[in-house]
């Protein structure tokens, strides 16, 4: 019997342990198709999702603006300030302004919450972006919002548009860039490469666009192009999914505008920045907005996916086995 060479076989071995891991996970597909669940609205335009425990009955509902511009596009919880309490930031685009709001612990029906400015962009000129985009979107425009601690001080910071904040102080924030090519994007933040800072994933929601993984290297954002090609990737997360201790990156696309090809994607990370092995959960199926979260209590992550326009109105689980 011929020997196999010690290096040959280390490789081998490490060739075999990762796709033993990355067959652990698996997924049972339950969907508004079949009836296994119910059709969420009537709605053929499924905007937004989410997820949470809502057992509480009578939920009343609070004005939180009712003046400005029309288009608020992302919204995100955190502790920003460092107070120990929830605070709301979205981004409104009718406004071209990102908003910061302390959430009020006796908010009233009918008023106002104050409303703090922390970033505003202007739309009579913009760098040229990476990729293509639809024809309303406007010059500029700027979406997406993710959060993590970029700095390591213990306060968590906002990442979006392109760009990191940054709290200072006495409802001051500064504003960091990472692309200013990429202010039309989805975000997300975390470890991907071990050590460091967090990493920033940017890719795009709307359009066709490289997906890009950004890494603080002396202080320098430096561009590492992951997915060469994403077509209307309005989802995105980086979450451990295997289980390995290496963060990973899942994104969906949309079948928008006739792309039949749509992936709902893993891409299983190394802890060194790389990505040496993917899984294609679905293919075909529209998802937009969609949620990454434990929906049966096993304690690993699952997918809440929900269309845009395609096949409207439905839902789809993918629950990890």
């Amino acid at each position: 019997m011929k020997k196999i060479p010690g290096t040959y076989l280390v490789f081998l071995i490490w060739f075999l342990s990762g796709l033993t891991v990355a067959s652990q996970v698996k997924w049972e597909h339950i969907s508004s198709t079949t009836g296994a669940i119910k059709v969420p609205n009537r709605g053929k335009q499924q905007t937004s999702a989410a997820v949470a425990d809502f057992s509480k009955p009578a939920w009343p509902r609070y004005v939180i603006r009712n003046t400005g511009g029309n288009k608020v596009h992302d919204q995100i919880v955190g502790d920003f300030d460092g107070d120990n309490k929830p605070d709301l930031v979205f981004w409104a685009q009718g406004d071209q302004t990102l908003y910061f709001s302390r959430i009020p612990a006796d908010p009233v029906l009918t008023e106002n919450w104050k409303l703090i400015p922390i970033y505003k962009y202007y739309g009579d000129s913009q760098m040229e972006q990476h990729g293509t985009y639809p024809a309303w979107k406007r010059p500029n425009e700027h979406e997406g919002l993710a959060k993590a601690d970029i700095d390591g001080d213990g306060i968590t910071d906002i990442v979006g548009g392109g760009l990191w904040f940054k709290y200072l102080g006495n409802n001051q924030f500064s504003y960091n860039v990472v692309d200013a090519a990429y202010t039309f994007s989805r975000s997300a933040a975390g470890q991907l490469v071990n050590g460091g800072r967090p990493e920033i994933v940017m890719v795009v929601g709307d359009g066709l666009a490289p997906m890009y993984m950004y890494e603080c290297q002396k202080n320098t954002w430096t561009r590492k192009e992951i997915v060469q090609k994403v077509s209307n990737g309005h989802s995105l997360a980086i979450i451990d999914f295997d289980g390995d201790g290496n963060n990973d990156i899942w994104y969906a696309e949309m079948t928008l505008g006739g792309h039949k090809e749509a992936v709902n994607r893993i891409l299983f990370g190394d802890g060194k920045g790389n990505f040496p092995r993917d899984m294609i959960i679905s293919k075909g199926i529209d998802l937009h907005d969609s949620e990454i979260v434990d929906l049966d209590g096993d304690g690993d992550p699952d997918i809440l996916g929900k269309p845009y326009d395609g096949d409207a109105p439905r839902l789809d689980i993918w629950l990890q086995k």
